[in-house]
């Protein structure tokens, strides 16, 4: 067993100092999530990837575990949506994982146990310091390397099932969660926010969670000059989360006084045809560019293409789009709800159902030229403030304190 020196400050909160890195040897890290470029589906693959590539320049060793990299893997993404596990004994599925049994992964759940089996069979080769997992996907592999090597085991929640759907939340998900949750040595949450979430849905130990905030590649910083404000734009998934509706309705009074605004959607989702209608009925189609789903190299011309984010999430425990589009010199307006603010401490933040408070707030914005670019500009120097490797220090913290 390592020991390693830890401040620590009050209760619930790590005393973080400054290149600790430096001050500890190497640990070695397993990470295993359901993402990681080339394969991204959203905010986790990239999360991991940034997390990831902080912690190799801070001087830890890491391997980084997912899916696609197991022989005849199948891509099984979406049918969550209509499966149900609530009844499930997860302690005796992580059994059937140690055991060996072996499963055709033609189901999520299963999908997930063959992952976790695949996972534990490389700890025959080597074995991690510490285990890293990301979202509810990696639980049941993270417990079973607990279970039988005794691998302290530290669970990053970048989204729950709660803050994704409230209390539409399949229990059979959020179970899980709940049983990960106290299985894991430490916990990090991606915000103050989302911390709390955790605390109250899950009855999480406040001593356990960790916050952790993302980041943003600063390397790819593209600053422009900002003129006026013409297009809104809304990234994200089209669902009841993300409010999708909300951006359609602020659009639509807004174009009522500006005829040459327009608005740029980029996502796709269970709500992509219902707004498809909604614009259809409020005649928008003009001014209304729905885009789908996008490669994330193309990311960043669409953001070349806008001059304000809208993210009127119900629930947002980050919201990673809002440092992108801060970073490429987007004014960018917040629900209440979303993590991001806490970086982003000049962004507009608006309660996100009033619909008026967000009219108002793009209006002043497109009326006031220098206010929009002093915003512009103060935003740009917070996205770029926080840096992958200031997680990394922070996550190291977290590990020095489970080994210890």
């Amino acid at each position: 067993m390592r020991f390693f020196y830890l401040e620590v400050a009050s209760r619930g909160q790590l005393g973080i100092i400054p290149s600790l890195s430096s001050r500890l040897p190497q640990i070695y890290a397993w990470h295993l999530t359901w993402e990681f470029p080339p394969v991204i589906e959203g905010g986790l693959g990239i999360a991991c990837e940034g997390i990831y590539n902080g912690l190799q320049t801070a001087g830890c060793n890491v391997e980084v575990f997912h899916p696609a990299m197991m022989k005849g893997h199948r891509d099984i993404k979406e049918s969550y949506l209509n499966e149900d596990f609530s009844s499930c004994d997860f302690d005796s599925l992580v059994d059937k994982i140690i055991s060996g049994q072996s499963l055709r992964g033609e189901t999520l759940l299963e999908a997930v146990q063959s992952f976790s089996s695949w996972v534990l069979g490389q700890s025959a080769q080597s074995l991690p310091d510490v285990v890293h997992a990301h979202d509810w996907h990696s639980m049941l592999a993270a417990v079973a390397l607990k279970k039988v090597h005794g691998v302290p085991m530290v669970l990053q929640m970048h989204s729950s099932q709660v803050e994704r759907v409230g209390v539409f939340a399949k229990r059979g998900i959020q179970a899980l969660e709940q049983w990960g949750l106290e299985y894991a040595d430490a916990v990090i949450a991606v915000s103050g926010i989302s911390a709390q979430s955790l605390a109250c849905a899950y009855c999480v130990s406040a001593w356990k969670i960790h916050v952790v905030q993302n980041a943003i590649d600063s390397s790819s910083v593209n600053l422009r000059e900002p003129d006026e404000l013409k297009t809104l734009l809304f990234v994200g998934r089209f669902c009841s989360q993300k409010s999708p509706e909300l951006v359609v309705e602020i659009f639509r009074r807004l174009v009522q006084q500006y005829p040459h605004l327009r608005l740029l959607m980029v996502g796709r989702g269970e709500l992509l045809d219902p707004m498809r209608k909604l614009i259809d009925f409020y005649a928008l189609q003009q001014n209304v560019e729905l885009l789908g789903k996008i490669p994330v190299e193309s990311v960043a011309i669409v953001y070349s293409r806008a001059d304000l984010l809208m993210l009127p999430s119900i629930a947002e425990p980050f919201g990673m789009v809002a440092l992108e589009a801060a970073q490429a010199g987007l004014a960018v307006i917040l629900s209440e709800r979303c993590g991001a603010k806490e970086i982003l401490k000049s962004a507009c933040v608006v309660e996100h159902r009033d619909v008026d408070a967000w009219v108002r707030s793009v209006t002043h914005l497109i009326e006031s030229t220098l206010s929009y670019r002093e915003l512009v500009s103060q935003l740009q120097k917070e996205a770029a403030s926080r840096t992958w490797r200031d997680a990394a220090e922070e996550i190291l913290a977290i590990y020095a304190k489970v080994l210890a």
